[in-house]
């Protein structure tokens, strides 16, 4: 894959963080291959003029497969091309020696160029008929993959196995793209088929459920399936507070009201079926009980479980750390104005 070492391809200039090293390599293939992976998927907003190439960070980490996997069938679904991408760092060994010769750096570079070399034959093998290229940079993998994104975008990430009661997700690259990139991000921890069977979309009302809401139905379309909407709502008083038996019953109206829109709106707007949950729970409660194997989940990420103070919020957070499917996080920004 092009040149190893510190130094690009016809200069002798050293490697720099967000550099690539040597020429991209395609071929026709494509991939049911389920290790952390990072996919971006460039494309239009709405399903029906999407036609872009996908990009998929690999690590050869068991999660980053899946999430390959789940890249590929969707490069498959909207008939773009992947391109799979996989980052070294060399920052903290250049502090260490800050004039390592190249020779110090062609294990890394060498290592990383096979392991993509080897996943892009699987691809090849498994999935004749999708475009796919390769390419190894020097830097993190989040800011390679954020260098370019933006709103029309879709990065997958994937999981790693929880260890004790910490999980991997909340490492540094998947937490920073899911704070801070501006399209929607994937977050697959298993390898799952390559349709799903349903998709399930959490709503409250807020701009950034609506983005999310736009996004499931049009996945649903793509995919063929039927969207769930789901609502949660809670009361926040105890019986013996200010809270009586009508004040109860006039806040489930009003949540009813939130999700009867959010699904008409989904009926005018998409081809898919649809159907509609009230909870009266926490949402990520709510979602959890209402999912099934198969399902794809789709949060909006300023709603009520934003990301507040810096932090990921309470919904987002439960579901990447207790969800099992593949969870879309799709951030707040201007929806369509004919959502609800």
């Amino acid at each position: 894959m092009g040149v190893r070492g510190r130094f690009a391809h016809g200069s002798n200039e050293p490697q720099v963080e967000g550099s690539r090293i040597g020429p991209s390599v395609s071929s026709r293939c494509s991939l049911s291959v389920g290790p952390m992976a990072l996919v971006s998927v460039v494309g239009g907003a709405h399903h029906r003029r999407m036609n872009t190439r996908i990009i998929v960070g690999y690590d050869t980490s068991p999660a980053s497969a899946a999430a390959v996997g789940w890249a590929a069938a969707e490069a498959q679904r909207r008939g773009t091309t992947l391109t799979i991408v996989s980052c070294y760092q060399i920052a903290a060994m250049r502090n260490m020696y800050p004039w390592m010769p190249t020779e110090a750096i062609d294990p890394l570079v060498e290592e990383t160029e096979s392991s993509v070399a080897r996943m892009k034959d699987l691809v090849v093998t498994a999935n004749p008929g999708l475009e796919v290229s390769t390419e190894v940079w020097a830097g993190r993998p989040s800011t390679i993959l954020l260098k370019d994104a933006h709103e029309d975008q879709l990065i997958v990430v994937g999981t790693s196995r929880h260890q004790g009661s910490f999980p991997v997700w909340l490492g540094s690259t998947p937490r920073y793209l899911i704070r801070h990139s501006p399209c929607p991000v994937v977050v697959v921890r298993d390898r799952v088929p390559s349709d799903p069977s349903r998709v399930v979309v959490g709503v409250d009302g807020s701009a950034g459920s609506e983005r999310a809401l736009q996004w499931a139905g049009e996945q649903a379309d793509r995919c063929g399936v039927s969207v769930l909407v789901v609502h949660a709502w809670d009361y926040p008083y105890w019986p013996s507070d200010f809270g009586t038996v009508q004040a109860h019953d006039l806040m489930r109206i009003d949540a009813g009201c939130v999700l009867d829109k959010a699904v008409e709106w989904v009926r005018d707007s998409f081809a898919a079926g649809v159907s509609a949950k009230l909870v009266e729970d926490s949402p990520s409660s709510a979602l959890l009980a209402s999912i099934v194997s198969g399902d794809l989940v789709v949060l909006g990420s300023h709603g009520r479980g934003a990301v507040l103070a810096g932090l990921l919020g309470s919904t987002v957070n439960a579901m990447l750390e207790r969800c099992v499917l593949p969870v879309v996080v799709v951030p707040g920004a201007t929806p369509d104005p004919s959502a609800p």
